[in-house]
């Protein structure tokens, strides 16, 4: 018990009360980065905010040839894409979200 009364009273309060303000100071400024992170994502998928590719070699860029392609073509296009590989345990729980929604769908109707 006496050790416990001597280290209360060795933690100094002013370390304390600065530690905890700049935990508090760290989390607004971290809240603060991702509102906004999520505010110009916003605005990026309405257009309103051009997106850039600051990449050194403008890699997730779409070059002039492809720009030129893209005018030329006339008919739809059809987008396909490959299968994602799932473990077995994901592939499972896929197959019960599946069969849920197809049940809400039942009830649905």
């Amino acid at each position: 018990m006496n050790k416990i009364v001597k280290l209360l009273k060795s933690i100094n309060r002013r370390s304390l009360k600065y530690g905890s303000l700049s935990i508090i100071l760290i989390v607004i400024v971290v809240a603060i980065a991702v509102i906004l992170n999520l505010f110009v994502g916003m605005l990026q998928d309405k257009g309103i905010v051009k997106k850039f590719d600051l990449s050194a070699n403008k890699m997730f860029s779409i070059g002039d040839t492809t720009k030129g392609i893209l005018k030329n073509i006339t008919s739809s296009v059809t987008f396909l894409r490959m299968p994602f590989v799932v473990s077995p345990i994901e592939n499972f729980l896929l197959e019960i979200q599946q069969k849920a929604f197809l049940r809400m769908l039942r009830m649905m109707l």
